[in-house]
């Protein structure tokens, strides 16, 4: 039941339901934060398992903005995975199509594929304002438009406290796709987002650049955390008679978080390994083909039934971003799990939160397969020891929801 006594905060952000992305999550976190002093309602991409537009949960009520080249794009993943034969053939040619459509897109119309999530949650927030007077706005990047959006309300309704959330540096390579929009063109962008928002918040890692850009220095930088509700679930000790197994979740990218050589080395081993993930898929699909059934690959899932995987598993697989200036998002909600995690990283990225976790196998993605695959060997015979949910704080302090709260609530103060 909504209280008359809250306050009204919209977050605008990336799908964070039924499956959260990275930036999706960084949103929930605020959910977590903020629910006791804000009625909270969340404009999101919505994912084609979703029917509905809108739903409303105990702590936030969603509202699912959809489009039909991202539901077609979702439909042939799945079908990819469940045909085979000719049917396969057939959903490969259409999955390449809706593929090869938001390429052109992207590349040559719009500066990513997201225009139409820019122009209808615009709508949608402004009608939640018509509903409820909304006092704060908090747009969480990627994707940029949710900072668009939030910018084009901004510019309607003063009044409104915007938070701008970075989760990602967007003036870079990784982001720029449109051949006729320059790097120059996106820092111009990303300044005036910056210089436009009451308060920014931003991660760890890209703070410095971004406390360089603002002008009135209110901005915060926000740690990865360790997920609470997940470190204090009952850990089962692995068993000596049940067989290890190993789960990857997360996303992969060719040129950021590529797959190819851990699963070259664990085509090669004895082990069964079980992926949740999404991109690079016919790497993914090579390798699962020539696995006789030992590389599983999923696709996404709930979070719910995640965890539960998560949970039987034996260990888990970690793949470090290229840029060893950034570590994955994910990594502090695998530690959260207090099991064995092997670390697949590159060049000489070791100074990272993950090298500080009690049992741990960091492997570098240009290492011998066979000397990998003894590494991993000696590994599972002695990493199954208790962590527990006291040790994992001790250690990241810094990386607690308290913290969060902390600085989440102090960009919201200077409000009043």
């Amino acid at each position: 039941m909504l209280l008359n006594s809250k306050k009204e905060l919209v977050i605008i952000c990336n799908n964070c339901y039924p499956i959260p992305s990275a930036t999706g999550l960084l949103a929930l976190n605020c959910v977590r934060c903020l629910k006791e002093q804000y009625n909270i309602r969340v404009v999101t991409i919505q994912l084609e398992q979703m029917t509905s537009q809108r739903c409303i949960d105990d702590e936030y009520e969603l509202y699912m903005v959809g489009n039909w080249r991202l539901k077609l794009f979702y439909k042939y993943q799945t079908k990819l995975k469940s045909t085979t034969g000719l049917k396969r053939r057939l959903f490969k040619v259409l999955y390449d199509t809706v593929r090869l459509w938001g390429k052109l897109d992207r590349t040559f119309f719009h500066m990513d594929s997201y225009k139409w999530f820019e122009r209808k949650a615009f709508r949608v927030v402004k009608q939640l304002n018509k509903e409820r007077k909304i006092d704060v706005i908090i747009s969480v990047s990627e994707p940029i438009r949710a900072h668009l959006v939030a910018e084009r309300v901004k510019r309607t309704s003063p009044d409104i406290w915007w938070i701008c959330y970075w989760g990602d540096l967007f003036a870079t390579e990784y982001f720029k796709s449109n051949i006729f929009i320059t790097l120059n063109k996106m820092e111009i962008i990303e300044k005036r987002l910056i210089k436009t928002a009451d308060y920014v918040l931003c991660n760890d890692e890209i703070f410095t650049h971004y406390r360089k850009l603002s002008e009135n220095g209110m901005i915060s930088a926000v740690p990865y955390t360790l997920k609470e509700a997940i470190l204090n679930l009952e850990l089962d000790m692995q068993n000596s008679s049940t067989p290890i197994t190993f789960i990857y979740y997360g996303s992969f990218s060719e040129t950021m978080r590529n797959p190819e050589k851990m699963l070259e080395i664990f085509g090669k081993s004895k082990y069964e390994l079980d992926l949740y993930s999404a991109g690079c898929e016919n790497i993914v699909q090579k390798y699962v083909e020539s696995s006789n059934g030992r590389i599983r690959s999923h696709g996404f899932v709930k979070h719910e039934e995640l965890c539960k995987k998560v949970m039987k598993s034996s260990v888990l697989i970690n793949i470090g971003n290229s840029d060893s200036d950034f570590i994955p998002s994910k990594t502090l909600e695998l530690m959260s799990y207090r099991k064995p995690i092997i670390d697949f990283y590159y060049g000489n990225n070791t100074m990272t939160p993950i090298s500080a976790y009690p049992a741990l196998l960091r492997i570098r993605n240009d290492v011998d397969t066979d000397t990998a695959i003894s590494e991993i060997d000696s590994f599972v015979s002695t990493c199954f020891s208790s962590i527990t949910p006291q040790q994992l704080r001790m250690i990241f302090s810094h990386h607690t929801e308290e913290k969060v709260q902390t600085i989440v609530g102090k960009a919201l103060k200077e409000h009043g």
